[in-house]
């Protein structure tokens, strides 16, 4: 198709092609091929006016120097927005004074940015959990539900697992209520005592 590929560009005024994305196959293949392209889409065009690409990367996708400046003329790093030390910031922001005002609830949100990978997922938690408070048990325990919001935004297989009785935790909220997990901490503690009692 390189034939189509240049002739597009021959009968538009584009010069600009913008890739996102493309960090997430893993693949440094993908850009030596893209890069090929672009060399040639450009030696048929007049060099005044080349085509340039452009590509919104992960920074760590390249790990050495020199892989780096192979597939790209011009690197501009992105600063993030957010980051661990202004996470709970942002996070908090995303709620009302009425919300941050509960016992406890800034604190939750405090403890839950730190898990927060990115920007979008922390829209998508604060979104989640404005269409839960409305419909699930009034909205009375607020850090019990932007908990499991949270989670079931971060660790979505797990939490998606429940419904098959399987995952993490699921496992533990079993063992919490059939009180497995309180067996085990009596079993411990009474192994404890009958050390102790020997010493």
């Amino acid at each position: 198709d390189l034939d189509e590929i240049v002739y597009f560009f021959e009968q538009t005024e584009y010069d600009v092609v913008i890739f996102e994305d493309l960090d997430r196959y893993n693949d440094g293949a993908i850009f030596i091929k893209l890069r090929e392209i672009n060399q040639i889409i450009n030696n048929c065009l007049p060099a005044d006016n080349p085509v340039r690409f452009i590509y919104a990367v992960r920074d760590e996708l390249f790990n050495t120097p020199e892989s780096r400046t192979k597939f790209f003329d011009f690197v501009l790093p992105v600063i993030p927005v957010m980051d661990s030390e202004n996470a709970s910031e942002h996070f908090s922001g995303k709620f009302t004074d009425d919300e941050i005002s509960q016992p406890g609830f800034r604190e939750c949100l405090s403890r839950l940015s730190v898990f927060i990978p990115d920007m979008r997922v922390m829209n998508n938690i604060s979104n989640e959990f404005r269409i839960y408070r409305n419909i699930v048990n009034n909205g009375e325990d607020l850090k019990r539900l932007v908990s499991l919001i949270s989670y079931k935004n971060i660790c979505s297989e797990d939490y998606h697992g429940i419904d098959k009785k399987q995952g993490i935790l699921y496992s533990i909220v079993s063992n919490y209520t059939s009180g497995k997990l309180r067996g085990f901490y009596e079993e411990e503690l009474r192994s404890n005592i009958s050390k102790l009692k020997s010493e």
